[in-house]
């Protein structure tokens, strides 16, 4: 098939795709690596030597008549699909829009969280305890009583309630678990 027959029988094929498919199988049997356009320009190299110029500038001349048509029709066809669509798929702009979601949790909390899920897996529980006291769990119950010297380590701050602290370390919260979970020592 010479050149000039070529781009006819090409273009004839083109102006028949009608959609994206379509526009790329035509590509690939014309312009891929075995397809038809790339054939006829391999054929140069076969042709006597006076013939190759006349023959690669009908070659070149079709390749770029054909990149050039097929340029145009995916053009044509992505305008005639985003038609399609409008035509079809219609928005409601009276709709009310999605909401935002707003904030996240903060990465030492969700380092945190981690952590706790990394320790429950082995088996362990997580207990949490108030920040506020009663002297009787900070100390008494640890064997620290008032005039115990150990209390002196401890920063204690006091409240106007009596016998009501800030907790001072996590002991306490050692024994609420013990006492919530009615552990008993022997």
């Amino acid at each position: 098939m010479n050149p000039t027959e070529l781009q006819t029988v090409a273009l004839s094929e083109l102006a028949a795709c009608a959609d994206e498919p379509a526009l790329r199988a035509w590509s690939q049997k014309y312009q891929g690596k075995t397809g038809l356009l790339t054939e006829a320009m391999k054929k140069l190299g076969a042709l006597p030597a006076p013939e190759r110029p006349a023959y690669g500038q009908a070659i070149n001349q079709v390749k770029q008549a054909l990149v050039a048509a097929e340029e145009i029709k995916a053009k044509e066809l992505a305008e005639a699909e985003l038609q399609r669509s409008l035509a079809t798929d219609v928005v409601d702009v009276t709709l009310p829009g999605r909401p935002l979601v707003q904030g996240r949790l903060h990465p030492a909390t969700q380092t945190m969280r981690r952590i706790l899920a990394i320790f429950a897996d082995m088996g362990f529980q997580v207990f949490q305890s108030r920040e506020v006291e009663t002297d009787e769990n900070n100390f008494e119950l640890l064997n620290m009583p008032a005039e115990h010297p150990a209390r002196d380590m401890w920063d204690t701050f006091f409240t106007k309630t009596p016998g009501v602290i800030l907790r001072t370390h996590t002991s306490p919260v050692q024994i609420r678990a013990g006492q919530k979970l009615q552990v008993t020592t022997g």
